[in-house]
């Protein structure tokens, strides 16, 4: 078997060892030396190497160590004294007594995004960019930044005014220096810190493991939950002083039911098998959480909007019903459950069109596997039927289960929440799994469609070239118009021109991130 004897070949440094390749081949396609029957070299057995997965779970587990002793960075201009005598006054948590200079995160990026990929369906050139694939949404990822940044800048304005207003509970003013000059630095300083965390994101998702607003989101809800843990464990023994112990095994009990419970879920899918006219056969995955969390989470708002609205009219029936809708009533919850069924019916027509599906299918010369007689789209809309009622009575289950077990987890983490968790780490562990081969994995395509990364994956595996979707389960949750985690296809390096080809002829060549060209 050749391999590569050049010292400075790019698989090398990456792994350690020298590239293998099959007989006939003759010269290396990371550098181009010609390649030589056995290894001229023998390697050191004391020499200490870490492998490429190694190397990127350190780096990843580092940035998520910077990143949560950056939050420590008090934001300047700031009396950090009166501001916590503030809040330990009023019963504030700790977590309020201090505004460091990264306090607006990731949410100026998430929302922004929004704003745009929403505007994107009705401005002319944002409308385009969608059409023209990954191209087309790099495009949108600057106009996102441009925006992140004025929003941040508002944002961040805002919070140096309100500072400004606010008094200790001795007299003593919170802002030193108060005026136009502490509010624009106030406001470029958060925005710079949310470019730093979104810098940071970036920097996880191309040399680290795993998705990087996925990860930093994932070590957020962690180090709320450990943050918080004495005043979980505080709360656990006022409430149930005669019976803590066992109240935390039930507790402990639900939680895991419910974990296994969104693992089954979110990893079930109905096949849609499919034919291709050249004989190769694929299938579309109809995940059961066909319109993944946005249900739970509009439901939730349209209930509380007209709640908040009614608590302001000083009339006796007006007052009832905002009682009878607020949380913990049985009315909010049956209000919930019928809600989040009608969205989810609403959603699903809304993310899975089966005769997109259908046509798009039919211009790749390829046909749905469906029984003599029955139309494709109906075929597509019948799976679809059997998995929503399952899928919307699950989200209810899990969003509001905690809610009524135990309020306490429902404070820190809650349903959606824990949704989000189990999504990412699933993520996490098919990348690991992929990546503790030894495989030096690149990114060859990207989407923004579950059903159409699973059909590609299908495909890939069809032909023999192993790879894995970074993102899928955290996509798969829709968050409604907020794209910002993409499905990343990811081969090892020395498939990337067969996936190339594959993806170019089967699916869609504007998806590609990478140059047919040699």
């Amino acid at each position: 078997m050749p391999f590569c004897p050049n010292p400075d070949c790019p698989h090398r440094k990456t792994t350690g060892k020298p590239a293998e390749f099959l007989e006939g081949i003759t010269r290396c396609s990371d550098c181009g030396s010609f390649l030589v029957e056995e290894v001229t070299e023998k390697p050191d057995a004391r020499k200490f190497t870490l492998s490429d997965f190694q190397k990127r779970l350190l780096y990843t587990i580092g940035l998520i160590i910077l990143t949560r002793g950056l939050v420590f960075i008090p934001a300047p201009g700031i009396n950090f004294e009166v501001l916590k005598s503030l809040f330990r006054a009023s019963g504030g948590g700790s977590n309020f007594e201090r505004i460091s200079v990264f306090a607006l995160g990731l949410m100026p990026y998430l929302s922004a995004y929004m704003i745009i990929e929403v505007l994107s369906f009705f401005i002319p050139p944002l409308k385009s960019w969608r059409a023209e694939g990954y191209s087309g949404r790099i495009k949108i990822k600057k106009v996102a930044l441009i925006a992140t940044f004025l929003l941040a800048l508002v944002q961040g304005y805002g919070i140096a005014k309100g500072l400004e207003e606010m008094v200790g509970s001795v007299g003593g003013r919170i802002v030193q220096t108060p005026g136009l000059s502490f509010r624009l630095i106030l406001a470029l300083t958060l925005t710079t810190g949310s470019f730093i965390m979104i810098w940071i994101a970036e920097l996880i998702t191309k040399k680290g493991i795993g998705h990087g607003v996925s990860i930093l989101i994932f070590a957020g809800y962690g180090a709320k939950v450990f943050s918080d843990f004495p005043i979980i464990k505080m709360a656990f023994h006022e409430n149930y002083q005669h019976g803590s112990l066992g109240y935390f095994y039930l507790f402990s009990i639900i939680t895991i039911a419910l974990i296994a419970l969104i693992v089954l879920v979110e990893k079930s899918h109905r096949k849609i098998s499919i034919k291709y006219d050249d004989g190769v056969e694929a299938y579309i995955p109809l995940k059961f959480t066909s319109a993944g969390t946005p249900p739970a989470e509009w439901t939730s708002t349209l209930i509380m909007t007209p709640v908040t609205i009614l608590q302001f009219i000083d009339h006796p029936i007006s007052q009832k019903l905002s009682m009878a809708l607020l949380p913990g009533n049985i009315w909010y919850y049956i209000a919930n459950i019928i809600g989040i069924i009608f969205l989810y019916y609403l959603f699903t027509s809304f993310f899975y069109d089966p005769k997109k599906m259908a046509t798009f299918l039919k211009n790749k010369s390829a046909s749905i596997v469906s029984p003599p007689g029955e139309n494709e789209e109906s075929y597509i809309d019948k799976k679809l039927e059997l998995t929503v009622p399952i899928a919307a009575l699950y989200l209810c289950l899990v969003a509001f289960a905690p809610n009524i077990l135990s309020r306490i987890f429902y404070s820190y983490l809650g349903g959606i929440g824990l949704i989000t968790v189990v999504a990412i780490v699933l993520d996490l562990l098919e990348e690991v799994r992929s990546k503790r081969k030894g495989n030096n994995f690149v990114k060859v395509a990207e989407l923004h469609d579950v059903p159409m990364a699973g059909l590609l994956k299908s495909i890939l595996e069809q032909k023999g070239l192993p790879c894995f979707l970074r993102g899928y389960y955290h996509r798969a949750l829709l968050y409604f118009f907020g794209p910002y985690i993409e499905i990343s296809v990811l081969v090892p390096g020395d498939k990337v021109a067969e996936a190339s080809e594959v993806i170019q002829k089967y699916l869609d060549p504007n998806i590609l991130t990478v140059s047919l060209k040699t």
